[in-house]
């Protein structure tokens, strides 16, 4: 029975291997990604599970964890090639996360979205390496909903900055497979947030208008951020699948409180290129 059960594992295995070797060869004589061509766009389109936590003391001094379920998608374009940004992107994310405290007696839901353009220039553009960079506008918004905080259960979460990315994509080959790692990173650097202090109640906000203190200037010194993408790129046939992970994280101690909220998550998804001239493709 033993020899039985070794032969059939690795009857599957060299049946999986030759699947493979059937499929990606279709892909070998191209590189796996490579920067859009004049007119053209890369889209890249995934889906994320992973780790979240959060700490906002607006509603409570405890932190919350829990899983998140994600959307996200990027899309690179090329315009004129004689700019000095040749290059813009657009990042767009979606992720929702029940999530319990430590002892398990206090729940609280979070949602959050991203939406980050960037208009970027080469700095190095080889056959095995890209590396853009340039300014970004990045907007952050979401609400945390404390189900056991009966006084004020909600709290918004908004920011708008303007920061720096930093994207690069590295090409090389496994045997005779090509693959691509590509690794984008976006920094904000100034811009504003809405945080209400400890003592503005919403109702009040919305009845008396007091919103006189709730916007605050941020800087990486008392809001710092950062989101990292970082993706391998493996072509299956005609198409490019991408295996990879987002992190990210937010931190401020904007009117007298603090919030921290970091993701740690998961992705898989598809890259997809057509011409902007035909949106069909």
């Amino acid at each position: 029975m033993t020899v039985s059960c070794h032969c059939s594992r690795k009857f599957l295995a060299t049946v999986l291997v030759c699947l493979t070797m059937h499929a990606l060869p279709l892909s070998a004589r191209t590189p796996a990604l490579f920067l859009p061509g004049e007119a053209q766009t890369v889209n890249s389109f995934r889906l994320g599970i992973g780790h979240t936590s959060s700490l906002d003391t607006y509603l409570s001094p405890a932190r919350y964890s829990g899983t998140a379920y994600s959307v996200e998608g990027d899309m690179m374009s090329a315009g004129d090639s004689s700019s000095f940004f040749p290059y813009s992107s657009l990042f767009l994310s979606l992720s929702g996360s029940p999530m319990l405290n430590e002892p398990g007696n206090g729940s609280t839901w979070q949602l959050m979205g991203k939406s980050y353009f960037s208009l970027l220039h080469s700095l190095v553009c080889t056959d095995a390496w890209d590396c853009l960079i340039g300014p970004s506008v990045l907007f952050d918004a979401g609400i945390l909903y404390a189900r056991m905080n009966s006084n004020n259960p909600a709290n918004g979460i908004v920011s708008l900055a303007l920061g720096a990315t930093l994207d690069n994509t590295v090409r090389f080959s496994l045997g005779r497979f090509p693959l691509a790692l590509r690794s984008t990173l976006y920094l904000p650097l100034a811009g504003a947030g809405f945080a209400p202090d400890h003592d503005q109640l919403y109702w009040l906000m919305y009845s008396f208008s007091q919103y006189g203190r709730t916007v605050h200037f941020e800087s990486l010194f008392n809001a710092p951020a950062a989101t990292e993408s970082l993706q391998l790129v493996i072509p299956a046939g005609d198409s490019r699948i991408t295996v990879g992970c987002t992190l990210d994280f937010m931190h401020n101690r904007l009117g007298g409180n603090k919030t921290h909220i970091e993701h740690e998550i998961f992705t898989i998804g598809m890259v997809h290129r057509f011409e902007r001239k035909s949106w069909n493709k």
